[in-house]
């Protein structure tokens, strides 16, 4: 809760910085709007043999990533806001008797901010291409049976960096769809020194976080509120 209450207080004190900025243009919103309301999607393909939240191990099995958030336009042609991050997929890992494989329950749960770029010399906020930063912080959790019968609870935190792009259409001056790609980085998740047969429980967990959140097909619904 400390760190959403940092990041969200980032993203307030960008907004009064932007606003008062020489180089930006005075921008009171679109129809004197400022706020919006977005519910986001991202779907992840699978890229490799890795079981999706339904245990699917087809290529073209997809993870969906859930990143709800408030944006508030803070110049003519750019954006700031703040997220939650949601979600479930699963994870190979062995046994530790029979070195089965098995498919480990992953749930993730995050926030984020981030910062939107309208392109084009003729592009106001909130409609049109654009380019998105996003600085996000993932916290994944799962179960581990040990020998005495009881189950461990672990935690893998991630850091994540992503890139947007797509591009904003507005109806009716308040509905807002979206579209895109984003591509993006998670660490921990990269370990080129090990094999994956050496990694341990909470490695492969976050090198499944950073496989769900590299590549995503976009798509989302907003509204200008206020």
């Amino acid at each position: 809760m400390k760190r959403l209450t940092f990041l969200i207080a980032i993203v307030l004190l960008v907004t009064g910085v932007s606003g008062q900025t020489k180089f930006a243009t005075p921008y009171h919103g679109y129809m004197g709007r400022r706020v919006l309301l977005n519910a986001e999607m991202s779907m992840a393909p699978g890229f490799s043999k890795v079981p999706n939240f339904r245990g699917n191990t087809k290529y073209w099995a997809f993870n969906y990533l859930f990143q709800p958030n408030v944006e508030v336009i803070a110049w003519r042609r750019g954006t700031v806001g703040a997220k939650f991050i949601w979600f479930d997929t699963k994870f190979n890992s062995y046994d530790d008797w029979t070195y089965d494989v098995v498919a480990r329950d992953l749930r993730v749960l995050g926030a984020g901010v981030f910062c939107k770029v309208y392109l084009g010399s003729g592009s106001i906020a909130p409609l049109g291409p654009f380019l998105r930063f996003n600085f996000d912080y993932m916290r994944g959790s799962f179960e581990v049976p040990k020998a005495d019968g009881f189950v461990s609870q672990e935690v893998r935190n991630c850091y994540g960096f992503r890139f947007d792009f797509g591009r904003d259409f507005l109806f009716w001056d308040f509905l807002r769809l979206n579209v895109g790609m984003s591509i993006g980085l998670s660490l921990p998740g990269l370990s080129f020194t090990k094999f994956p047969d050496e990694l341990g429980e909470r490695e492969r967990a976050a090198r499944r976080v950073l496989c769900n959140y590299f590549f995503g097909v976009n798509v989302g619904v907003g509204f200008l509120t206020f």
